[in-house]
């Protein structure tokens, strides 16, 4: 389909992180949710098409402030995660007109927090892991 970017194949890493290759213009791209590191759980090949190389990117500092590049409102999901226990929603944050968000919440020592946007023309989940 013209105009449509094909999603090569994800790779689900342990940790719970997870990579994506695109087909783009200048030849295939690789996104990930976080430094890609460890081993491959699962792979999947020829799920969907994108419409466009992923332009979204989000940043976060330890404050858990941050900015969703390219989007203007919507929200993003704060995730409370430790390692061999289930992730928990901590909670929905709207972005601004600028793509900024506030998702300040006191910190708990060992655990890690996932900032998750969706991108609501694709359905693409994009994050990014702190760990204060």
């Amino acid at each position: 389909m013209k105009g449509l970017v094909p999603l090569l194949g994800l790779a689900l890493l342990l940790r719970g992180t997870a990579e994506a290759e695109v087909l783009g213009s200048s030849g295939p791209e690789v996104a990930a949710n976080e430094p890609v590191q460890g081993l491959v759980a699962g792979f999947v090949t020829g799920a969907a098409q994108l419409p466009a190389v992923p332009a979204m990117r989000v940043t976060v500092d330890f404050t858990l402030r941050g900015r969703v590049d390219v989007a203007a409102g919507g929200g993003v999901s704060l995730y409370e995660e430790q390692a061999g226990q289930t992730r928990r929603l901590v909670g929905e944050f709207p972005l601004d007109e600028q793509g900024l968000f506030n998702a300040a919440v006191p910190l708990i020592p060992g655990f890690s927090y996932r900032v998750v946007y969706v991108n609501p023309a694709t359905g693409v989940p994009y994050a990014r892991l702190v760990r204060p």
